[in-house]
């Protein structure tokens, strides 16, 4: 393979990693959202239900007031019952580690890419990098597809750094491609 080539396909592993990196942190953060919102729903709507029920003990309220905290009462079970259903919480944790593990690989690569006194002989620790990259997929929680199209429309829009082609790529041989990683 030329460098020409190694380079170009040196870029699309520091993108792919840059992606599987940003949008596990983003996942992590939509799913603890998820999970907040259908914890404090439950919460909210148990207070209520238990509060106006403690109000009116020595009351006899209306029926349309004894049904809406029927409906109440069971938005706040079913809101419950979601939230230990869908797990959001371990969901975060899950995307969140994978991201911390992610984010080594990519810094280990950029670090050994950026570094390099030419591409080609950096091949055998990148593909190293690459082998411990596929045991990351195979562990980590897949990401919305949403969360992934998002992240990866900003990554491949942003500025990164990338190998000039010319099989030198040390630190003051490379051009800045759009922003930072």
């Amino acid at each position: 393979m030329d460098v020409d080539n190694l380079g170009s396909l040196y870029q699309q592993y520091a993108n792919g990693l840059r992606i599987a990196h940003i949008a596990h942190f983003e996942a992590a953060r939509v799913f603890v959202l998820r999970d907040r919102a259908l914890g404090i729903g439950s919460v909210v709507l148990s207070t209520i239900v238990g509060s106006s029920l403690f109000a009116t003990v020595n009351q006899s309220p209306a029926v349309s007031w004894r049904l809406i905290a029927g409906v109440a009462s069971l938005v706040a079970a079913v809101l419950a019952a979601l939230s230990t259903f869908l797990r959001y919480e371990q969901l975060a944790d899950r995307h969140h580690a994978a991201a911390v593990r992610y984010g080594g690989l990519r810094r280990e690569f950029e670090t050994l890419v950026s570094t390099a006194d030419d591409l080609i002989s950096v091949r055998a620790k990148v593909g190293d990098i690459v082998a411990r990259w596929n045991e990351a997929d195979e562990s980590a929680p897949p990401i919305p597809g949403r969360v992934h199209a998002r992240t990866m429309n900003r990554v491949l829009a942003s500025p990164s750094i990338r190998p000039t082609g010319t099989g030198h790529a040390g630190r003051g041989e490379q051009e800045a491609v759009g922003g930072t990683g």
